[in-house]
């Protein structure tokens, strides 16, 4: 069977699924198309959906009470987004937005969930990527923290 180029993109996360896991997950997403600087969710917003991105870069930030904006990443073609859809169970903490033009597929959080609970490999790869990205922002904050006051003008 032919390997569908989605699937060729989306890096470690999915790479070791069986070929009837590629295809059941391939049935419950759909593919999207992304225009630069169109919100893909805002903080707040109810949590349905998990993404992975094919072709494009997605940021994902904060904004405080005052309106300062805080990125807290930036993501490319073969990252997935939302994943912590299946953790939370509520609203999104931050918002995503396109930072260029590209491609996506989105799966609800249901359909995500029932492939992560089916998969044990791809459960543990799920959340190996949230620990990861949750030491990259622990780095962030403690290169924040530790850094004399002067440092921040230089």
């Amino acid at each position: 069977m032919q390997k569908m180029l989605w699937r060729s993109k989306i890096g470690d996360v999915f790479s070791n699924l069986a070929l009837r896991e590629q295809q059941v997950l391939e049935t419950m997403s759909r593919r999207v198309s992304i225009r630069s600087n169109e919100i893909i969710y805002l903080s707040h917003d109810l949590i349905e959906h998990v993404f992975w991105i094919e072709h494009g870069c997605i940021q994902l930030s904060r904004v405080n009470v005052e309106g300062q904006r805080v990125i807290l990443d930036i993501l490319g073609p073969g990252e997935i987004f939302g994943a912590l859809a299946w953790a939370e169970k509520n609203s999104r903490n931050h918002s995503a937005s396109a930072l260029s033009e590209g491609l996506m597929r989105v799966c609800s959080q249901g359909d995500f969930e029932q492939i992560v609970m089916a998969n044990p490999e791809l459960a543990l790869k799920v959340i190996k990527l949230i620990g990861f990205r949750l030491r990259k922002l622990e780095r962030r904050l403690l290169d924040l923290a530790f850094r004399h006051p002067r440092s921040l003008f230089d």
